[in-house]
This record gives structure tokens, C-alpha cells and sequence, in this order.
């Protein structure tokens, strides 16, 4: 099995580790992604080799994994080499979950590079790969948390200003580890879990790792871009990506950015304003569609075709009423005009209900008509009171009319 597939594997394996606990590596899979050699022979002459490479050269008398000091690191290491259980340990190349519990980060409950166990273990793990050592330690710590689980330590770890630059490193390495596999920024999306993050997903520390690596991925591929709203519509499918985005705090950047692109993808089809409603199904909404918060997207959307194509201009009222008809679409607003979240709104799509009709020569006898009403059932029919608002309303935009009917 090629390198390259091995180390495929492992990003799956990243993929379903749980965010707060610390997955199970195959011993292969590990050893293939984490490190590429042997660590030390078995005899003193390897260990005292192994405990050399330690030492810092004439230019630097300190140890460092992404840029913090661990120039203590020798003095323990070197008491440590005195035991067969750590010997053991090296030479039979123990996982990173393994590793974390000898070196005790597990227990580690604040921000863990700031912590003595983490700075231990990374000078630990960054020596089994010299070549690449803040590589190395990212990538251990991706199989030891789950992609996920880096990007909120590398978060958390980012508002400390001790941690702040280990933590920028610690990104970087995990970002150019993906880089080098070429990994496919859908499956990235999938290791850092953002297809089952729902709950606040777009001011996620994951997303934000997510569009860090989608931008060096595009930057090594120019021909071949893939765009953020690409990758979230494949993942979750358009109408739950705008449901996603409907149900989010609509102040923040992100969130705008994600709606204005995903109106000017619309645009550029073009799909008229009727089409992307039941594309949503908010012709399937029935009398929640004025509290469902997807609407306000497709209003958004509606505004702007209307704007780039008048020729073509459409209104909420025309929209609706051709998925309704007019009595369904009548007591559904009926019905909104009762509720504090949508009366407001509901009031006014009344009044524009009803100039429609006005502007289709709609008599309040024609609207008897519409709303299925008739001398036998005007006490008990519920949708009695939209006539009567409409008759007044009739009457009092045509006096002249002269309809006589006054129950």
C-alpha cells in the first residue's frame, strides 16, 4: 500500500474521532503519518545517539516545537532514557494516545500548550521525524483529538498571548500536513465535523481552520478553484445549507457573505424567484410559511431579480398566490395576523393581498366566491372577517361600486 493511502486512512480515522476524546489509531496508520523512521536502537550506543539530537547547536542553546521553548527538554528526556518502560515505549513507537497518558496531557484541563506535560510530549513526539517535527506533533495531535478537536484548542490557545504563536504554528502544521496529501477540501470539511456542527457553525473556530485550508488548497491549485458555498451546498444540499443559514445570527459577516453569494449564484443562472421558492419548499410551509426563516432569504433573492431582470418583476403576493390560490393563501394570513411574531407582517401582506385583487377587478361578491362563502354560511365560516376587511376596503377605494350585499 502506497504512503500516500496510508496517510489517507488516517485523515478517515481523524474523520470519526469524537471532538472530546482522543480516537484509537491503528499502530500502522500512526506510524505511517507520524513518523518515518526508527526512533533509537535497542542498544545504550542508540539511546545516547537518540539523546544527542537533542542538544541545540552553536546558533540556539534552546529546544522548540512550533516555536516554544523547550530547552528543559534534555535534563528530561535524559532521566526518562533511564527507563525500560520509556525505552519500550520508543522503540515500539507508542501511540499518540498512549503517549499522552506517560506524559500526563490528558489530565491537562486548561490551555494545553501552555502546559509542562504538552511541551514534554511535543519535544517527545517532534524527535521521532526531525525532518518535519512541527508537522510531526500536528499530526499526532490530530489523530491523539480529531481535526475538530485541534481547531478549538488552536482557538482557545489563540487568545492567550503565551500560547498565541505555538498556536498559529500548530495550524499552520496541520494545514500543510493536509496540503501535502492533497486532501479534498470536502473531506477536510468532514474531519473538522462541520457537517454535523449545525449549532452555531459559521462562527465556528472549525470553519475557521476549514476556509484557511480551503485558501492554500486553492492557491496550489488555480486552475481548478473550489468555492466555500460549493462544498457546503454538496455536503448538506441547498435547501438545508439555506435552512443553515436562516437559522443563523444574520449580523454576522460570514453569514451576509454566505447569503450575498448565494443570491448572485441564483442570479446568474437565472432561476426565477417562483422556481427557488419551491426549490425550498416553502410552497409545502403552509401556515408557517411567514414565520419560517427561510422566507426572508428568498425575499432577499426575490429583490434582487427583480432589481437585475424588471421585465420579469414579480412580488410576494403574485409568488404565494400561485402556490396557494387565493382562499388557502387568505387564511393563512388571516391566521399570522393573530400571532405577535408575524401580525406586523401579516398585515401588510393582507393589504397587498387585497390590492392584488383589486388590480384582478376582484369584487367582494367574487370574493364571496374565493372564500367559499354563502348567506347558509356566513355566521360560522372563520374567513367571514377577511371578507368583511376586504369589503371595506373595496368600498372605500371604489364608493360608486354599489354592491349591495351588507351581511
Amino acid at each position: 500500500m502506497r504512503t500516500y493511502d496510508i496517510a489517507l486512512l488516517v485523515g478517515t480515522l481523524v474523520a470519526r474521532a469524537d471532538a472530546g476524546s482522543m480516537a484509537e489509531p491503528t499502530s500502522v496508520a500512526y506510524e505511517l503519518s507520524v513518523t518515518t523512521r526508527s526512533l533509537v536502537d535497542q542498544t545504550n550506543k542508540g539511546i545516547k545517539r537518540f539523546l544527542r539530537t537533542l542538544k541545540t547547536n552553536a546558533e540556539a542553546d534552546e529546544e522548540r516545537v512550533f516555536g516554544v521553548n523547550l530547552g528543559f527538554v534534555d535534563d528530561f528526556l535524559e532521566s526518562l532514557s533511564q527507563s525500560s518502560q520509556i525505552r519500550h515505549m520508543l522503540n515500539e513507537r507508542t501511540s499518540a494516545k498512549d503517549a499522552y497518558k506517560v506524559f500526563k496531557v490528558d489530565e491537562v484541563t486548561d490551555n494545553i500548550l501552555e502546559s509542562a506535560q504538552w511541551k514534554q510530549w511535543a519535544s517527545y513526539i517532534a524527535k521521532l521525524n526531525e525532518k518535519d517535527p512541527d508537522e510531526s506533533v500536528a499530526a499526532a495531535m490530530t489523530v491523539a483529538y480529531g481535526g475538530d478537536g485541534v481547531a478549538q484548542i488552536v482557538a482557545k490557545a489563540m487568545k492567550n498571548p503565551n500560547t498565541k504563536i505555538a498556536a498559529e504554528k500548530l495550524e499552520d502544521a496541520q494545514l500543510t500536513h493536509w496540503i501535502k496529501l492533497d486532501s479534498n477540501p470536502a473531506e477536510i470539511f468532514k474531519v473538522l465535523k462541520l457537517n454535523e456542527k449545525t449549532d452555531d457553525i459559521f462562527n465556528s473556530p472549525q470553519l475557521g481552520a476549514w476556509t484557511s485550508y480551503l485558501k492554500k488548497y486553492n492557491e496550489k491549485h488555480p486552475t481548478k478553484q473550489v468555492s466555500e458555498m460549493s462544498v457546503f451546498t454538496k455536503i448538506y444540499g441547498e435547501e438545508d445549507f439555506v435552512k443553515l443559514l436562516a437559522s443563523a445570527d444574520d449580523n454576522t459577516a460570514v453569514v451576509k457573505k454566505f447569503k450575498d453569494e448565494l443570491v448572485k449564484r441564483w442570479l446568474g443562472e437565472p432561476t426565477h424567484p417562483l422556481n427557488i421558492f419551491n426549490n425550498l419548499k416553502l410552497n409545502e410551509a403552509g401556515d408557517d410559511l411567514l414565520a419560517n426563516p427561510v422566507l426572508t432569504i428568498w425575499v432577499k433573492y426575490m429583490k434582487a431579480f427583480n432589481k437585475e431582470y424588471p421585465q420579469a418583476e414579480t412580488t410576494m403576493i403574485q409568488t404565494f398566490t400561485k402556490s396557494y390560490g387565493d382562499e388557502k393563501l387568505a387564511t393563512m394570513i388571516q391566521a399570522a395576523t393573530k400571532v405577535e411574531e408575524t401580525k406586523d407582517f401579516a398585515k401588510n401582506l393582507q393589504t397587498a393581498q387585497f390590492n392584488q385583487w383589486m388590480v384582478d377587478k376582484k369584487t367582494p361578491k367574487d370574493i364571496l366566491g374565493v372564500l367559499k362563502l354563502n348567506s347558509q354560511t356566513f355566521t360560522d365560516n372563520p374567513s367571514v372577517d377577511i371578507w368583511r376587511v376586504y369589503n371595506k376596503a373595496y368600498t372605500k377605494e371604489f364608493p360608486d361600486a354599489g354592491f349591495a350585499f351588507q351581511p
